[in-house]
């Protein structure tokens, strides 16, 4: 274990809680407090925190890599669904407060792609050093 690997461990934790918590935040205050116990709430964060208890575990860099994927995803929809766009299947509200919720959840999901692509590409430098050794790729 590198000295840096328990420091980008809790930053995967804490930007996996930062975009589990935007999420929850946008259902909330979009669709009301019965939309936590709904799948499309926990469904959704349930995948992201088995992707990253997962990597805690078994250290397999596509597991992380999976979970920023996943990260970026939801940042780009988050982007893209505040818009009205004539693809989507519905017409966003186009009111401040709907900007708002839209802009903080999109905040609290750009950490978890940024630390999860900056720990994977430092595993990788370590295991081309030959420091270390990573398992799976």
């Amino acid at each position: 274990m590198s000295a840096s690997e328990p420091t980008n461990s809790a930053l995967v934790v804490l930007a996996t809680l930062l975009s589990i918590a935007g999420a929850v935040f946008h259902n909330v205050m979009e669709f009301g407090w019965a939309i936590v116990a709904g799948p499309e709430t926990y469904a959704s964060n349930g995948v992201l925190a088995v992707l990253v208890l997962a990597w805690l575990v078994f250290r397999r860099r596509w597991l992380l890599v999976t979970a920023g994927v996943v990260g970026a995803v939801v940042l780009l929809g988050t982007i893209l669904t505040v818009l009205p766009l004539p693809v989507l299947p519905f017409l966003p509200d186009q009111s401040a407060g709907h900007y708002l919720v839209h802009g903080v959840t999109a905040v609290l999901q750009v950490p978890l792609p940024l630390v999860a692509w900056r720990t994977y590409r430092s595993a990788a430098a370590e295991k081309a050093s030959g420091r270390r050794e990573i398992r799976g790729s």
